[in-house]
């Protein structure tokens, strides 16, 4: 099929290629012209893993090709897809600006009929109103909308895409449908047809959800605490029941990301729009709040008073395997220790990650080895659990942090190893009553 993805953001770009990939004409449309620029050179403005070589290797076949004009985009295609960013606000209400933009864009386009898809999250209503907008606007043309959100991990996107566990389409006619159904055939997935205000909720609801599961475990984490109990091993027991699963169930210092905290406001916001109370989803929230403060506090709980003292930080990054910092837990745990007036060194494998964050505190020093950030450190926060931390030499590092204490904020580290070399551990909800 001939595909116009409208945006080459993260999922944009993404879908754009693993689309391509399968064979299909894909062409992205892309308004900043310093990301174009980078983008007709081969250089992908963030990381993830195995994108730069599938952009390469599909360029390269002539299936994939960026422009900067939305019409020369859309003329001629099968279908539109449109990937704008959508943020939340500060009061949690989506942001839709950028898809506004964009509707203003297609409603210029010649007459036509035309096919648009929304892979962007947005709240229930919006691709119906959407589709009359444009219908309205765009005199003389014809146009049917889609929900069809998306459902990819940073660090694992094209992966997720390839192999979904479901494909989900919101159409208002069985021809609609069947389009997006032709489109992903060659995925061989589930594939559940739904009204588009059913498919725009499912990924409010299944994000709200996965952010309620780390919640709730981090909720039982204060309890293992008071309790004497490890809840590394609760949450391993809890896994064993199927009902339940493993996943999301790791005590820490909380989520963060660029979905998460934005879809869990989001539905609070809709929700209250609708004059509803969710205590449920509130306090999802207000637990996740809490938990990113945890290792500041306890730090200055161990040591009384923490200004002027060396505290390194590992990992930026929200997450493994991405360079992105979108409401990541390393900014307000790093603003929090400056505000203490600490000297803050952290470490981060991704450059880009490291660059970000210098440009938001001055007062910082970052570093791409673990051990020069601990160099003198009189505690260790670990904050992103990157996999190559899990290799470190307790003994060698023994020797260059000033004081041997390590914060575990993932839980990463087995306890008795790291104390055998000589460190104070401190994990989150392993049994320490002290805290």
């Amino acid at each position: 099929m001939r595909v116009c993805v409208i945006g080459a953001g993260y999922v944009g770009l993404v879908t754009a290629a693993v689309l391509a990939d399968l064979g299909n004409d894909v062409v992205t449309v892309e308004a900043n012209r310093e990301t174009l620029l980078k983008l007709e050179l081969n250089s992908i403005p963030f990381y993830e893993a195995g994108l730069e070589d599938m952009v390469r290797r599909t360029r390269k076949a002539g299936l994939l090709r960026f422009t900067v004009d939305i019409e020369s985009g859309v003329c001629d295609t099968d279908i539109v897809m449109i990937t704008v960013g959508t943020p939340a606000s500060e009061d949690g209400r989506c942001d839709l600006r950028a898809l506004e933009a964009v509707a203003a864009s297609l409603a210029a386009l010649p007459p036509g009929e035309y096919f648009a898809v929304i892979k962007s999250t947005v709240p229930a209503g919006t691709a119906d109103w959407l589709e009359d907008y444009l219908n309205q606007a765009a005199e003389g043309s014809s146009w049917e909308v889609v929900s069809n959100p998306e459902f990819l991990r940073q660090g694992s996107a094209i992966r997720d895409a390839v192999e979904a566990d479901r494909i989900i389409i919101g159409a208002a006619s069985e021809k609609a449908a069947r389009t997006l159904q032709e489109l992903y055939k060659p995925l061989n997935r589930t594939v559940l047809v739904t009204d588009r205000r059913s498919a725009e909720m499912i990924k409010y609801a299944s994000n709200s959800f996965l952010a309620a599961k780390i919640s709730f475990i981090n909720e039982i984490a204060v309890i293992c605490e008071k309790t004497g109990a490890d809840v590394t091993k609760v949450a391993e027991g809890m896994a064993l029941d199927r009902r339940i699963g493993g996943a999301f169930l790791g005590a820490g210092i909380g989520f963060g990301g660029s979905c998460l905290p934005k879809d869990l406001a989001c539905l609070i916001h809709t929700a209250k729009q609708h004059d509803l109370r969710v205590p449920l989803l509130e306090s999802v929230k207000e637990i996740n709040d809490r938990q990113v403060k945890i290792l500041p506090e306890r730090l200055a709980h161990i040591y009384g008073e923490v200004s002027g003292k060396t505290v390194c930080v590992w990992g930026l990054a929200y997450k493994p395997g991405t360079d992105d910092l979108r409401d990541a837990p390393s900014i307000r745990i790093i603003d929090d220790l400056i505000k203490r007036n600490c000297v803050v060194k952290a470490f981060d494998p991704m450059l880009v990650a490291r660059n970000k964050i210098a440009a938001m505190f001055a007062k910082i020093e970052t570093y791409a080895d673990p051990y020069e950030a601990a160099k003198d450190a009189a505690a260790i926060l670990l904050v992103t659990e990157w996999g190559l931390l899990r290799e470190v030499d307790w003994v060698k590092l023994r020797d260059i942090v000033n004081v041997p204490l390590i914060l575990d904020g993932r839980n990463t580290f087995a306890p008795h190893e790291v104390e055998k070399a000589g460190f104070t551990y401190i994990g989150i909800g392993r049994g320490c009553s002290a805290y």
